[in-house]
Formats: C-alpha cells, sequence, structure tokens
C-alpha cells in the first residue's frame, strides 16, 4: 500500500511539475533559468525512508517519462541520469547519519550532480556550447535554491506520511 501511494504521488508531483510549475513567476532575470526538479527530491526521500531498490526502480522509470514526454534531444539521458544518481547516493550515503541538516546537504548534491551530469552529456555531443561556469550560475544555482527550499518543505510531511502508513500497515 506504502508503495502504491508513494507511486501515486510522485506521478502527480511529475505532473505538477510539467504543468502548473511552468506558469510560476520563478524568473528572476532573463538569462536565470530554474528547473524544478521535485519529482527527483521525492524520489531521493524515498531511497532513504521506504525503500533502496524500490526508489531505484522509481528513479529509472521516472526518468524515461521524463525523456518520453517532456525532452527529446537525447532518449534516456533523464532515466540514466536520474537512476544512476540515486543509485549512486543510496549506496554511498548510510541511512542512519540522515538527520534534516544532512538529508538537505544530500538533497544538495544530488541536484547538484543530477544538473552537472546533464550538462556534462550535453556537452559530450555537442548539444552546448555554454560554459559550465555560465551553467552554475545561470542555471545549477538558482534552480539549487528553489528545489532546496522544496526540500525543506516537504520533509516532515513525508517522514509523517511514511511512518503513518507504516504503522498502519504493520498493526
Amino acid at each position: 500500500m506504502l508503495r502504491t501511494w508513494i507511486g501515486f504521488i510522485l506521478f502527480m508531483f511529475f505532473l505538477i511539475e510539467g504543468t502548473i510549475v511552468q506558469w510560476l513567476p520563478l524568473t528572476w532575470d532573463e538569462r536565470l533559468h530554474v528547473t524544478p526538479h521535485f519529482t527527483f527530491i521525492l524520489i531521493l526521500y524515498t531511497c532513504f525512508y521506504v525503500q533502496r531498490s524500490f526508489a531505484i526502480i522509481l528513479a529509472f522509470s521516472i526518468g524515461f517519462f521524463y525523456d518520453l514526454i517532456y525532452y527529446n534531444q537525447l532518449f534516456g539521458l533523464y532515466a540514466f541520469s536520474i537512476g544512476f544518481i540515486v543509485y549512486l547516493i543510496s549506496y554511498t550515503i548510510k541511512r542512519s547519519f540522515l538527520g534534516f541538516f544532512m538529508f538537505t546537504l544530500v538533497v544538495m548534491l544530488s541536484l547538484i550532480l543530477l544538473d552537472s551530469t546533464i550538462y556534462g552529456i550535453y556537452y559530450l555531443f555537442k548539444l552546448t556550447n555554454e560554459s559550465y561556469i555560465w551553467v552554475i550560475s545561470q542555471q545549477i544555482l538558482p534552480s539549487l535554491y528553489v528545489n532546496v527550499i522544496f526540500s525543506m518543505m516537504i520533509y516532515l510531511p513525508f517522514r509523517s506520511f511514511v511512518v503513518r502508513i507504516s504503522f498502519k500497515q504493520k498493526g
């Protein structure tokens, strides 16, 4: 039941991220570009608070949907990037050390790694000619700011939801 609810919540955030968020005024300057990664953050929460293998499967699946629906230059880029980063982070970071602040740092690292991986692959295949410094200052840092605020806002509600559903299943 918990997996079904989490799958439904992730799918809803996937849709919200692609529709409603596009209308929000997240642009402070014409050059700054904010990319919300709310679904990716929820997959990280799933990885650490529900089950690692389930989160990795979700990461590849949601990444595949990103590739299929939203991005079309390199098919499989988001499935690979999101899946690989969730896999890497899940086997690198120990669960027992994750409090609120440590998890926020893990989210920040994961978001920087995700955007850097996507930029690196675009740069490798000559689909962008922007410098990495420009991408950091104009895309990664503004996106990081919005995504970390979202991560902090959703931390307690997600944990309490997982604990509540887990107790209902056990008892």
